[in-house]
């Protein structure tokens, strides 16, 4: 193998950034007074992989983001459960980020 191929990989990322094994993140305590339905969570459980590939899909090619073609129909309880879900794992997330951020030293406390 020439020195060139060991450097870069057909992304043009150097290998030895593509080799980093991912680490498992710690699962995040959620509060108990809010139940969404173990339907509901099923669906987000099989949704949340397409959504992950289309993100990765856009990001590598730097394209945008396609609807879909045929939306799903949820009853008004259906939806408020969705939305809510969404909201908190959302806010849990920002929660994190600016966690990584104080103590990374990226951001001082306010």
């Amino acid at each position: 193998m020439s020195n060139t191929s060991n450097m870069q990989n057909n992304n043009g990322l150097n290998n030895n950034e593509n080799n980093i094994q991912r680490v498992s993140l710690p699962q995040i305590a959620r509060a108990r007074n809010f139940q969404i339905p173990d339907r509901l969570l099923a669906v987000i459980r099989e949704t949340m992989p397409i959504a992950c590939t289309r993100v990765n899909q856009a990001l590598h090619s730097d394209t945008q983001l396609l609807d879909l073609v045929e939306l799903p129909v949820w009853t008004d309880e259906e939806m408020a459960f969705l939305v809510l879900w969404i909201a908190r794992e959302r806010r849990i997330l920002e929660m994190v980020l600016t966690q990584l951020e104080h103590l990374l030293g990226l951001r001082r406390p306010s």
